[in-house]
């Protein structure tokens, strides 16, 4: 059984909450607006604003639903091809020089699982890793099996290994956060800040394996 078509139309759930801030600040500079004029009609112009912001708004949430209804849809998901996926997106923005290396277990089974909840974590995951590189460190990206877990590891030797970084404490703190929507997911989320910086998704195999 192959996973589901994913809705090619559809933005990201980090996209749609940034469209969704954006269009609720627009409504939020109308209203002030509106309450500078005093209780006076505004004008034509607000009006128009006003309608075109509402009718943003309201296709976000219908995206917004269509993004839930698709959140509860379990699958048989290849998680080499969505770890592929996010980094190769993650580096086409990434400025800072590093050594990456990547490795893929192409035979990995496939866990079931949610596919856009497992998009938004790996993306999330990497993410957080890159927001706290420096330059030269090596990085080593890769999915393998172990033993009845399907497994994306991400590990960071830092280019100055003894220099404790100032920003530990506020990246582990961001891991934690992870870690709990990664519990919801149904996986395990592993960190280990000893000489390496080391975090692992971790998503049981077992009914829907492929």
């Amino acid at each position: 059984m192959n996973p589901p078509e994913e809705d090619d139309d559809l933005p990201s759930l980090d996209a749609l909450e940034g469209r969704l801030r954006r269009e609720l600040a627009h409504i939020q500079g109308d209203i002030e607006s509106i309450v500078k004029h005093d209780g006076e009609h505004p004008g034509d112009q607000l009006d128009e604003a006003l309608d075109s912001n509402v009718v943003r708004i309201e296709s976000t949430v219908s995206d917004l639903r269509r993004a839930l209804d698709r959140l509860a849809r379990v699958a048989p998901v290849d998680l080499s091809r969505v770890a592929r996926k996010a980094l190769d997106t993650l580096l086409l923005k990434f400025e800072k020089p590093l050594v990456l290396h990547v490795t893929w277990d192409e035979s990995l089974p496939h866990p079931a699982v949610s596919a856009e909840a497992l998009n938004s974590v790996v993306s999330r995951m990497m993410n957080l890793v890159t927001r706290y590189l420096m330059p030269g460190d090596q990085v080593t990206v890769q999915t393998l099996r172990d033993e009845d877990e399907a497994v994306l590891s991400l590990i960071v030797a830092p280019s100055d290994p003894w220099g404790r970084p100032v920003w530990l404490d506020e990246f582990t703190l961001r891991c934690r956060s992870l870690g709990d929507f990664i519990e919801e997911l149904g996986g395990r989320f592993v960190l280990d800040t000893q000489d390496l910086l080391k975090l692992q998704l971790r998503l049981k195999l077992g009914v829907g394996v492929h």
